[in-house]
């Protein structure tokens, strides 16, 4: 099985998860804060998008979308994490472990109208090598 669906926000990439964490007194409270917003945002992407659950081993694609080049891609693409737990605490994934994930594909690119992430989960079976 392969599917597709799009988030249709930019997710916060890896300098505001630090700042959050780093933020001094109240710390805890702004990394959970952060956590939670952006996982139930995710959530309801999901579950609109009715992406059913995967059994097995995956390779996941994210295609980050960009409103403008200002975040570096390393930035960007810490938002993996927040989909990943997303998607496990959902039961999409079994789990976003060594188990369960053979790897992942991302593509970086500029769409200041239609920025988000466009993410694909795949069935990777044994054929990948897996883990």
């Amino acid at each position: 099985m392969k599917l597709s669906f799009f988030i249709p926000f930019i997710l916060p990439g890896l300098n505001e998860l630090i700042s959050a964490a780093k933020s001094g007194r109240g710390a805890g409270n702004k990394y959970r804060k952060l956590k939670t917003d952006t996982e139930m945002a995710i959530f309801v992407t999901v579950k609109n998008a009715k992406v059913p659950p995967f059994t097995g081993k995956v390779h996941v694609t994210f295609q980050w979308i960009e409103p403008n080049k200002r975040r570096d891609p390393d930035n960007v693409s810490a938002g993996k994490k927040w989909i990943l737990d997303t998607l496990q605490h959902t039961g999409i994934l079994q789990s976003d472990g060594w188990k369960h994930i053979v790897g992942f594909t991302e593509t970086f690119s500029v769409d200041k109208d239609n920025s988000g992430v466009i993410v694909t989960i795949e069935d990777a079976g044994e054929d990948r090598g897996g883990v």
